[in-house]
């Protein structure tokens, strides 16, 4: 709570420079570098030169206020951008707390460095808040967008400007989190409670000893938040452009509902050697453990809900198509064929237009923050995503069989008259261990949410590989079981039909095989990739060929290419919107 005071702190002091602004005086353009009854001295500090001057007063109170007159008066070389009275609110700054009146104005008026108002100007100041501000011109300047009515007054340790006004703050994205003039406490309280406060001891100012130990006439601190980079959305950074999506509080609540129920995390038991055929034949109490025993469901389900709100919610406007970002304004359809986020998922056409839709652009120093009532992410883009298991990597226990072998093929080694390719130009082959036996493959399906699935396989002909003659191709003919949790943490089998499966022989061809609800969640319950694994839901493919093997008239052997399970809503959407563009290809 101790932070969050402090930042609302920022928020209002913010809105105190702001107003100040405002105040700004003109002056007429035959003004320009009248000296203002301003003088200095190359022998004397910038500071000394400042006090000296009964004009800027105020300036120099404030200065003082902040307790910034001591790093302004040290033989190190700054550039100071000087108010004049009357000029900004000084009322105003003077009643804000010491650390926020050297931050947002203090800092935002010095510059390490000489920066003299000569010749052609077009540059970039870096200030020591690390605020970026232009400073242009030839002949005349301006800093920030406000004159400069004395330039280059002499001093010891730099150069001093005058200027028609203060140096407005702007606030960077993540800054704006903090905001007092928007409902958006919900993701501002997420992203604080992920900050850091060191001291940057060797960019502070050092001061004398006192007592033995080192004080600090400019103690400068690192702040760093760790989610930000989760995000790989570096939102703190002055030289950096993102277009932000932030939610109001309206938003972000109904973004929560929306989501805890895909990630229903309950205690939970897994089977350690899921046995042949059925999971009844399971009973020996040791083949069971508490995959849970480990976990806090409850700050699981806190974190990860909000991890997943947040994980669309930037986007680099310097990358692919998001440059027509930095154009676009309140109320316009946005004209581009995708948008990429931070984390990578990419939004294509209408799904990328519907991000800003309704939602209204704030300018901020380093990208644009964009307002909304709602979210507008497709929910398998965001946080329900298809789960796909490559048939090759992704098998995990094996009955009846000789062999499960990994076979690759190229494009230019498949059979031309099989449609369709092979995902990943891998498959699994699973040899039965006899001409009679019907094998059957378990896989492990990761990171399922808690939401129900359309299932999908896909399996590949067995003359997929046109150097590699067979006579007789031959469908095959499976069941299909589905291992998992039930509500009260017991493991449990269901067949997802009392039919069988058959693939289409004359391509790779993705079968869907039923429909399932989990009833808890599973992503992100594993200790580590190895064994996340170990604690999912699985799916066991029985081959259920009849006959003697020449009769028969299915393959014994499987040849699977993936296990697919799409998000329902997804799939209904899929079928009622064929040519849907989505980043995930179904087959």
């Amino acid at each position: 709570m101790k932070n969050n005071k402090i930042y609302r702190n920022a928020a209002v002091a913010m809105a105190f420079l702001a107003a100040g602004a405002m105040t700004t005086a003109c002056s007429d353009w035959d003004d320009h570098y009248d000296n203002n009854g301003v003088t200095g001295s190359a022998s004397e500090t910038i500071w000394e030169n400042i006090k000296a001057n009964a004009n800027l007063s105020q300036f120099a109170d404030l200065i003082h206020k902040a307790g910034y007159e001591d790093v302004i008066n040290t033989t190190q070389t700054y550039t100071v951008w000087a108010p004049l009275n009357g000029t900004f609110n000084y009322d105003s700054l003077s009643a804000l707390p010491v650390s926020n009146l050297k931050e947002y104005f203090a800092k935002n008026h010095v510059a390490r460095f000489n920066f003299p108002a000569t010749g052609s100007i077009n540059e970039l100041v870096t200030m020591l808040n690390k605020k970026m501000m232009p400073f242009v011109g030839n002949g005349t300047y301006t800093f920030n967008g406000v004159e400069l009515v004395t330039p280059n007054v002499p001093s010891s340790n730099g150069v001093l400007h005058v200027t028609n006004g203060m140096a407005n703050y702007r606030a960077n994205l993540f800054e704006s989190l903090d905001s007092v003039a928007y409902p958006i406490d919900s993701i501002s309280r997420y992203f604080h409670s992920y900050d850091r406060k060191v001291l940057d001891v060797s960019n502070s100012v050092k001061g004398p000893v006192v007592d033995g130990r080192i004080t600090y006439l400019d103690s400068v601190f690192v702040e760093s938040n760790s989610l930000i980079y989760l995000h790989n959305a570096l939102i703190n950074r002055e030289d950096s452009s993102y277009s932000m999506i932030v939610p109001t509080n309206e938003a972000w609540q109904k973004a929560y509902e929306q989501v805890k129920k895909l990630y229903n995390y309950k205690p939970f038991t897994y089977v350690k050697e899921v046995p042949a055929t059925n999971l009844n034949k399971a009973t020996e109490a040791e083949n069971y453990d508490n995959g849970s025993r480990d976990l806090d469901f409850s700050l699981l389900n806190d974190s990860v809900i909000h991890f997943v709100i947040a994980k669309d919610l930037f986007v680099n406007n310097n990358l692919y198509h998001n440059k027509v970002l930095k154009e676009l304004q309140t109320g316009e359809n946005l004209q581009t064929d995708s948008i990429v986020t931070t984390r990578g998922n990419i939004y294509y056409g209408d799904d990328a237009t519907a991000l800003f839709q309704g939602a209204k652009r704030i300018d901020k120093s380093n990208g644009s923050m964009w307002l909304t009532d709602s979210l507008r992410m497709r929910p398998w883009i965001a946080w329900n995503p298809i789960i796909k298991v490559q048939g090759e990597y992704g098998v995990a226990k094996s009955y009846n069989t000789s062999a499960t072998t990994r076979n690759s093929v190229t494009k230019a080694e498949q059979n031309p008259d099989i449609q369709g390719t092979v995902s990943n130009g891998s498959y699994l082959t699973v040899t039965p261990l006899s001409a009679a036996s019907n094998p059957e493959a378990i896989f492990y399906l990761p990171e399922v949410r808690s939401t129900e699935y359309a299932v999908y396989i896909c399996f590949v002909p067995e003359n997929i590989n046109k150097n590699t003659y067979v006579e007789n191709v031959r469908p095959n003919r499976v069941q299909v079981t589905m291992g998992y949790n039930d509500l009260n943490g017991k493991p449990q089998e269901k067949r997802l039909s009392t039919a069988t499966f058959e693939n289409d022989i004359h391509k790779v061809d993705t079968v869907y095989v039923g429909d399932f609800s989990f009833p808890i969640c599973y992503y992100g319950t594993g200790l580590s990739t190895s064994t996340q694994k170990e604690y999912a839901p699985y799916l066991r493919i029985n081959s259920r060929a009849t006959g003697t093997a020449a009769a028969s008239k299915n393959d014994r052997t499987l040849r699977i290419d993936f296990i697919m399970l799409v998000p329902k809503e997804l799939d209904t959407y899929l079928k009622e919107h064929p040519g849907y563009k989505y980043q995930h290809d179904l087959d």
